[in-house]
């Protein structure tokens, strides 16, 4: 995949703004505050139909505007695409080749990508929700049947829940919680099903990929760890009924809780270096290692499930790694890729001087139009 043009109207600190991208290596360069991050906050929107540093949509909409529009063109499997997203106070409007979407999860897939920002240390470091929204949106780019498996599986849930709730508080029937256990069983499984395979291809890659990004010959292995049993791949049947056999063991303390106890809204997966957990043992720079190797592994999941790289975004990555780690970081990634970094500095680069396009950004201006590699 390769985006080659975007098109901004009132979005953020952009009035109007056209870049054309038709290079493997683009990087949106200035100062902080001007806009850099902002480019790249579109082209996750225009894919995604959500912002990755924002849950309002206003936030998107130039100060005073009452709308903003984002065009993106792109390549993929040699057939040219467009995404258009229209945006205004409580309406979205998407389109894919001029073609009305009815709702945003039809976006996913279209244009895979990966990103990177400062933030993802927390993959490592943060919660629980971190790594299945990662697990989650990865996995959504690539299988259709699976967003849809987690899109029912939390209206069922939620439909159970209010059942538990009328049941201990308003005394109605339990029978009403149970008529949701087989929906929720069912798509619980296939969500857990989908996960564990998906942990077990990145375990695949990271053996390869750790020792090349942190220059140690330690081994990264991700554990899934879910109610049912940590780490054990089951056919689809087997997770369904374990799940069954669990709500019906757990339902007398679900009912005094007034809620589900367990399930994949609950699961995790653990990080562990050497067979030791990363998050307890791991120094900062071991972790920042995990991290970017996991990126890296998302990449090359992406690729294998679609049959096609997706475009990366580097945010600000460079800011907590040093020359070394950069070159030894981008080297690591694919050659016939799209990757487009903001930076507030030129980057060391193991590139030719035709790979690479500086876009200098200004007060959310483009002050300097795909310019060769400075210096």
């Amino acid at each position: 995949m390769k985006i080659t043009r975007l098109e901004l109207s009132q979005y953020r600190n952009y009035e109007k703004i056209s870049v054309q991208l038709d290079y493997p290596i683009c990087v949106f360069m200035g100062e902080n505050a001007q806009g850099k991050t902002n480019l790249l906050e579109s082209i996750y929107v225009a894919a995604t139909g959500k912002s990755f540093r924002t849950s309002k949509d206003s936030d998107l909409i130039r100060w005073n505007e009452s709308f903003t529009h984002i065009h993106l063109d792109y390549w993929k499997k040699d057939i040219r695409h467009r995404i258009s997203l229209s945006l205004a106070p409580n309406e979205k409007r998407y389109k894919l080749d001029d073609k009305k979407l009815d709702k945003r999860s039809q976006l996913f897939g279209q244009l895979a990508i990966v990103l990177f920002t400062p933030d993802d240390l927390n993959l490592v470091k943060g919660e629980p929700a971190t790594r299945r929204r990662f697990l989650d949106f990865e996995i959504s780019q690539t299988s259709p049947s699976y967003l849809y498996s987690l899109q029912r599986y939390y209206r069922v849930l939620k439909q159970r829940n209010t059942a538990l709730r009328d049941a201990k508080y308003k005394k109605s029937s339990i029978e009403l919680v149970r008529i949701w256990n087989s929906q929720l069983a069912q798509y619980g499984a296939e969500i857990i099903h989908a996960r564990q395979n998906a942990l077990f291809k990145l375990n695949q890659t990271l053996d390869g990929i750790f020792p090349e990004v942190s220059g140690k010959t330690s081994q990264l292995t991700l554990i899934y760890k879910t109610f049912l049993q940590d780490d054990l791949l089951l056919d689809l049947n087997s997770l369904k009924k374990k799940f069954l056999d669990k709500l019906i063991k757990m339902e007398h303390e679900e009912l005094a809780r007034g809620t589900t106890l367990m399930g994949p809204q609950r699961d995790d997966f653990e990080v562990l270096l050497n067979q030791r957990s990363i998050h307890d043992f791991g120094s900062q720079g071991e972790q920042r290692s995990a991290v970017l190797a996991l990126k890296l592994s998302e990449i090359y999941f992406i690729q294998e499930e679609i049959g096609d790289f997706p475009v990366i975004l580097l945010d600000d990555f460079t800011s907590e790694l040093d020359d070394s780690h950069v070159i030894s970081i981008i080297r690591s990634l694919p050659r016939n890729l799209q990757i487009l970094i903001t930076s507030v500095h030129t980057l060391p680069h193991p590139f030719s001087d035709a790979d690479v396009r500086y876009y200098l950004i200004k007060e959310g201006q483009l002050a300097g139009k795909g310019e060769p590699l400075p210096g």
